[in-house]
């Protein structure tokens, strides 16, 4: 699974992401859709390689501060989020962002 690229998760029990998920270094594209989720590893930012970000209809309260640096699309609508974290701003190929 090392040379994993893309990882959807749909519709699981899944309440939370192994921290294992953040050694997955060529990880390009990670989508986690309507997953009791609430919380994300702050360690994603170690995914170097990830540019797309989706994680609509979860039940994130929360983002990490970080993010990996090639990231380009961030969806996280229907989630229990107040406001995104600073460091979306330090994205600089963010070219999409979706949050309602």
């Amino acid at each position: 699974l090392t040379s994993l690229t893309r990882l959807v998760v749909v519709s699981s029990k899944l309440t939370e992401l192994p921290a294992e998920l953040c050694k997955l270094l060529h990880l390009e594209q990670l989508v986690v859709s309507c997953c009791p989720i609430r919380r994300l590893p702050e360690d994603l930012c170690n995914l170097v390689r990830l540019w797309d970000f989706y994680f609509d209809g979860n039940q994130l309260v929360e983002m990490p501060r970080k993010f990996p640096p090639l990231l380009n699309g961030i969806k996280v609508s229907g989630n229990l989020l107040k406001q995104l974290p600073d460091a979306v701003g330090t994205c600089k190929d963010v070219k999409s962002i979706r949050a309602y």
